[in-house]
């Protein structure tokens, strides 16, 4: 076995399906703001291991993906997004 969280042992709510469209939809926000490689990889595993440990409803969903985006932006982007308005479907959940 590797070193992964083992995602979706415990999550009784969020699918397979789910984390997919979620790193699908963090991958379109990594291109339009043009951000390092590192940034998106970070961010993903944010999610796994969050995911991996707590039960995350449909509605958050898109929450943990934009706040993992965010502290992966502060720590590898040399300018991270302003704010959450920049990341406009985040802004209508």
């Amino acid at each position: 076995m590797s070193g992964l969280p083992t995602f979706g042992a415990s999550s009784l709510l969020t699918t397979r399906t789910m984390r997919t469209t979620l790193i699908d939809w963090l991958l379109q926000v990594h291109l339009r703001y043009h951000m390092l490689p590192e940034t998106l990889w970070i961010a993903v595993n944010l999610v796994d291991r969050f995911l991996s440990v707590r039960v995350v409803s449909l509605v958050k969903l898109q929450l943990v993906g934009v706040t993992a985006m965010f502290i992966a932006a502060k720590y590898e982007e040399i300018l991270a997004p302003r704010c959450v308005a920049a990341f406009p479907s985040a802004a209508r959940a």
